[in-house]
């Protein structure tokens, strides 16, 4: 009856010995029985030591409380919730894992300490800009002017916000289509660069190497044209005031389309990370700003469109973020 549980359940007799270990603890944790049966715990659960006086253990008819407990399992880590109950053959540990369940909860904190710094800014620069047009009467028109226009920029940056937490939103419902149609990759990459260099910081600059054919994938003109966008941003945000470059071309069946930069570059543990939500790599990007948002929605567009986006980067040696899409 023990394997049909959908709760992990193992024993230990008071050598410390694990005497059970059902089925659903192993798909739990992915150890298989063979590997953690009459052997120490500890062996199977490295941090064992240090989580079993954390564990109440229930004494005859008293009711088992539960505790949530970070466990390292071969490099994964698990929130797990556990009772114990002491029995004739040792104790009976029971657990259910709740990882995903504490990863929502992270995400939710993260979403709300994010939006309110992110959208703590604007809304400050707005309220101040309409206060002063509100109570001064004696602003000279130019000055009207550049305070109405900070309004307007405040607005759209307060626009940006919303729109991508909405939009990460449908994406984890799975509410975003995109198309799947033929699309001149080159010509959706000229009209973007040349709208972005009218943006660019003057140490800044940017240049598009692709040739005059068109390379031509299955994919969303808009979509693709949105992640580019995105990219750029970021190259020019964060790529230390330098070139940036914009490449197409073909390759085994795909269409390429990247953005290196030159900036300061990545860590190995930043590039296995980049692409989640809200995460924002080294100290350089923290204080740019941003909702850690714009990866990831960039990554899972592609999946949609059934291409990829990885990143290829050394410390000290700037970032490439490649676009892949199937070729149409």
């Amino acid at each position: 009856m023990l394997e049909a549980v959908g709760d992990g359940i193992f024993l230990l007799d008071d050598e410390g010995l694990v005497r059970l270990w059902n089925r659903a603890a192993e798909l739990v944790t992915g150890l298989g029985a063979d590997e953690v049966l009459h052997r120490p715990v500890g062996a199977a659960l490295p941090s064992w030591a240090e989580l079993v006086d954390r564990i109440p253990v229930a004494q005859g008819s008293a009711s088992p409380r539960s505790v949530t407990l970070p466990v390292s399992v071969r490099g994964r880590e698990l929130w797990l919730s556990f009772v114990a109950v002491r029995g004739a053959g040792g104790v009976v540990y029971a657990f259910r894992d709740l990882t995903s369940e504490r990863r929502l909860e992270e995400e939710k904190t993260h979403l709300v300490a994010t939006i309110s710094h992110e959208l703590r800014t604007p809304m400050a620069a707005v309220y101040g800009a309409a206060e002063t047009l509100i109570h001064r009467d004696d602003l000279p028109p130019e000055l009207r002017r550049e305070l109405l226009a900070m309004i307007a920029a405040q607005a759209t940056r307060l626009t940006v916000i919303v729109e991508s937490v909405l939009l990460t939103s449908r994406l984890d419902r799975g509410d975003v289509e995109v198309e799947r149609e033929p699309v001149d990759v080159t010509k959706v990459a000229r009209a973007t660069v040349e709208a972005m260099r009218s943006r660019l910081p003057s140490a800044v600059s940017l240049e598009l190497e692709a040739g005059q054919d068109a390379v031509n994938a299955a994919g969303d003109a808009d979509r693709i044209q949105q992640v580019l966008v995105n990219l750029l941003d970021n190259a020019i945000k964060y790529g230390g005031g330098s070139r940036v470059t914009v490449r197409v071309d073909r390759t085994d069946g795909v269409v390429r389309l990247s953005v290196q930069d030159s900036g300061p570059g990545l860590s190995s543990a930043e590039q296995a990370r980049i692409f989640d939500k809200f995460y924002r790599a080294g100290p350089q990007l923290t204080r740019a700003g941003g909702t850690g948002l714009g990866l990831y929605i960039s990554r899972e567009l592609v999946r949609r469109m059934g291409g990829r986006l990885d990143v290829h980067s050394k410390l000290g040696a700037g970032a490439t973020f490649v676009l892949e899409l199937p070729r149409a």
